[in-house]
């Protein structure tokens, strides 16, 4: 499996303030998911990636530049003090964005925002 024995996982949504997503992301929800085995110690990698699923709703897609189809998920990287892209698969019949992960950290489900542009098309005489 992709831990030895039993763990025991644990979430919260209450996620320090100061982890600010880029200006290029749409924060959609972020949390910290940890796993502790039956001797106390923090599970801190997993023997293979496991898979990480995440539901939303259609009402947290509001705002300028947010998509269902641009979602992903992202982790903050305590090393590289930065946000992580993770490559995502976005099940829009279902709400669901996922990802393989191989660690629990931070994590945030968030929209890449497109730049929003003008295009002026060229007039020539």
């Amino acid at each position: 499996g992709a831990v030895d024995g039993p763990v025991d996982f644990y979430f919260t949504n209450q996620v320090d303030p100061n982890l600010l997503l880029p200006a290029s992301l749409a924060d959609l929800g972020r949390f910290t998911l940890t796993a502790v085995d039956g001797f106390a110690q923090q599970v801190t990698t997993f023997n293979h990636p496991i898979t990480l699923t995440v539901n939303y709703q259609d009402a947290e897609l509001t705002g300028p530049g947010i998509s269902e189809n641009h979602l992903t998920l992202v982790y903050y990287d305590e090393r590289l003090e930065r946000w992580v892209t993770l490559p995502s698969v976005v099940d829009t019949a279902n709400n669901m964005v996922s990802a393989q992960v191989d660690h629990f950290t931070t994590f945030a489900v968030a929209a890449n925002l497109r730049p929003f542009g003008i295009y002026l098309p060229g007039i020539s005489r």
